[in-house]
């Protein structure tokens, strides 16, 4: 009996312990200064085309163009907490010519809002660039509800047959720089 009495006394000493040593006050205003600055990466847009492609029944074309949906920046939510948003090319050119490539962004009313223009040499191995969008930029990714692209081949030799060998490849991508308060 002496010994359960004991024991009881033991754990609710040990308990009463527990208790006491193991609380704090706990600050829940710490929720109003939180800050997340979250980076997002996805595709941009990516295509190949084949030099065979200027060809159309025999006559070099000198221009080529495609455009596609790209509303991302209008959803307000994801606008108003974007920071900046860096747009990375990689174009590859195995095709004996140079040529040069316009990226276009256009709103609703395929306006053109910026356009983004880099020279692509002949026979080149593959460069990147980055255009950045930061400040008062970022107001034209709002209003963008497509992209375009105008491939125009640069003046010179050989003319390009459906024979013609070699490919333009692009690859893009955006990175958005967040924060939410």
């Amino acid at each position: 009996m002496k010994a359960l009495f004991i024991k009881r006394i033991l754990v609710f000493g040990i308990l009463v312990f527990l208790f006491n040593s193991c609380s704090s006050n706990l600050d829940f205003n710490q929720v109003n200064t939180l800050k997340v600055e979250p980076v997002v990466v996805s595709n941009l847009a990516s295509f190949e085309i084949l030099a065979n492609q200027f060809d159309m029944n025999g006559v070099e074309q000198s221009s080529l163009a495609a455009s596609s949906n790209f509303d991302i920046f209008s959803d307000p939510n994801f606008a108003n907490h974007l920071l900046k948003a860096d747009f990375n090319f990689e174009i590859m050119n195995s095709i004996n010519r140079g040529f040069s490539i316009d990226i276009v962004l256009l709103d609703a009313n395929d306006n053109p809002l910026y356009t983004i223009i880099s020279g692509v040499p002949a026979s080149s191995s593959s460069f990147k660039f980055t255009e950045t969008f930061s400040g008062s930029k970022l107001s034209l990714l709002e209003q963008t509800r497509k992209i375009a692209f105008a491939i125009h081949l640069n003046p010179g030799i050989p003319t390009l047959t459906s024979s013609s060998l070699g490919s333009l490849k692009l690859r893009s991508g955006i990175t958005a720089y967040l924060k939410i308060k």
